[in-house]
């Protein structure tokens, strides 16, 4: 990924901070529609020129590329006085790409597609029920797979991603209506998920759910 070119006045001046470029990715991984969501002085144009020498994965949808929408935090720091560029740090925020896949995990559940739902599993996928009972990935597909199994509506709200150096955690709020096995159930759970980043690839390894009081 590119670095942008620390600007030689603004370096002379010691001014340092983030910039953050709020911006869409089109169908072909390219940035378009930039803007600056937090300036500093001095240092916007060299990161709004950066960003758009970067190229990305596209999102998907139906397994079709399709435009979403991304946040880079440029951070410009000084550490050596001879060597300016090597203290840029550019990075770009996830936080869209874990909401496109939590999404495409719901939408999932109501079309029960199960090839999707395995795909985005990690091997060691567990979930934990508001019963305290803990089933493990090849339960979990049993489930989706089974003619019994129907999810008839599901909504998330209140969702906050909190982002680790390979891993996310959503926690978020699902109410669903459905039926299994013969029994109907409504849900309203408070819901916590843990995905990991392994070669470039999101995956969900951890679900735990808690039912949340009438």
């Amino acid at each position: 990924m590119t670095r942008p070119n620390y600007p030689s006045e603004a370096f002379s001046k010691k001014v340092e901070g983030t910039v953050e470029i709020e911006f869409v990715v089109d169908e072909t991984g390219r940035p378009t529609d930039l803007r600056v969501v937090k300036s500093i002085p001095g240092l916007d144009e060299a990161a709004l020129a950066c960003v758009k020498k970067w190229r990305f994965k596209p999102a998907q949808k139906e397994g079709k590329p399709v435009k979403s929408t991304a946040l880079a935090p440029v951070t410009f720091r000084i550490t050596k006085k001879d060597e300016p560029e090597a203290t840029v740090l550019p990075e770009v925020a996830v936080q869209p790409e874990l909401e496109r896949l939590s999404r495409a995990w719901t939408d999932a559940w109501l079309a029960k597609d199960a090839a999707v739902i395995e795909a985005l599993m990690a091997p060691e996928y567990t979930y934990i029920g508001p019963n305290g009972r803990i089933q493990d990935r090849e339960r979990i597909l049993a489930v989706v797979r089974s003619p019994t199994y129907r999810l008839d509506r599901t909504t998330r709200s209140e969702v906050r991603i909190v982002r680790f150096k390979d891993s996310a955690v959503i926690l978020s709020r699902s109410q669903s209506a459905g039926s299994y096995e013969g029994q109907a159930f409504t849900e309203d759970h408070r819901c916590s998920s843990v995905w990991v980043l392994r070669e470039g690839t999101w995956r969900l390894a951890w679900e735990h759910s808690s039912a949340i009081a009438p």
